[in-house]
């Protein structure tokens, strides 16, 4: 009697925590609620919870910092660590509402659920990064590749975008994560060729994230800095039109001594 007893018992135990990972699978937002207990909405992180009771942190991110680790649906946990274990929480439903707090340190996340074709795939892949980006829509795709070939290369992102916060709704530049402006490029492309051998710039891939929309001004400045530092191509970050269902970034390579190179630029971006 009490094997069937102790056998019932794990048999709802298990059903239990089954049916508890079924509310938890799927696509999640994560926004942080600051000290004021207001949530951010103007950033948040993605999580993705899989079938296998493992969760993935930012899975197609800008940064490429995507990990992966376990959830303990018992103790209600979601490890995944990262950097000094940041990613590492304790989760909790208040009613139906999920919310993630940090284990290690102080941060809690309101968490909000999306499903198939709800978000912008696109507005996901830069989600963690401090500007809004809508690249153009690429048309050829012929001269362009979706996936980096160039696995040794070091990239060199250069973005264009518009600021998520603060009143100033003006195209800003950023090299890699840092606001910048077009005379900090010298010294970034410095920083960057110290780590290649012999201090060689031929193996970094210079990639332009720009809105769609953007200064052209200030496009065709970054240009002409990089000319003068002698780079010879860069690659222009374009999208796939349909970015509900799927987003990729295709990189095109650009000449920038193409004697048509002022055109190419125009026929891809148009002015703020």
């Amino acid at each position: 009697m009490k094997n069937i007893l102790l056998t019932t018992a794990l048999s709802t135990f298990f059903f239990s925590c089954e049916n508890n990972y079924e509310k938890l699978k799927g696509h999640w937002h994560l926004f942080e609620i600051n000290e004021y207990s207001f949530i951010d909405t103007k950033k948040y992180y993605t999580i993705d919870f899989k079938e296998n009771q493992s969760a993935t942190f930012e899975e197609n991110g800008f940064f490429n910092l995507s990990l992966t680790g376990e959830v303990n649906v018992k103790n209600k946990t979601v490890l995944i660590g990262g950097e000094c274990n940041v990613l590492d929480f304790k989760y909790e439903w208040k009613n139906d509402s999920l919310f993630l707090s940090q284990i290690h340190h102080d941060k809690i996340f309101f968490a909000e659920k999306c499903g198939a074709g709800c978000c912008d795939k696109q507005m996901d892949f830069f989600n963690e990064f401090e500007l809004i980006v809508d690249l153009p829509v690429i048309t050829d795709t012929s001269s362009a590749f979706s996936i980096d070939p160039y696995h040794s290369l070091i990239e060199g992102k250069i973005t264009i975008g518009i600021p998520r916060r603060g009143c100033f709704r003006l195209p800003r530049l950023f090299l890699d994560e840092r606001a910048a402006h077009v005379e900090d490029i010298d010294i970034w492309h410095k920083i960057k060729s110290k780590a290649l051998p012999n201090n060689s710039t031929d193996n970094i891939f210079f990639t332009v994230f720009s809105n769609k929309k953007t200064d052209l001004n200030l496009l065709f400045e970054i240009i002409n800095e990089l000319k003068l530092l002698e780079v010879k191509t860069i690659y222009l970050a374009l999208k796939n039109e349909d970015i509900k269902k799927e987003f990729k970034v295709w990189r095109k390579k650009i000449d920038l001594n193409d004697p048509d190179l002022k055109t190419i630029i125009e026929n891809h971006y148009e002015e703020f």
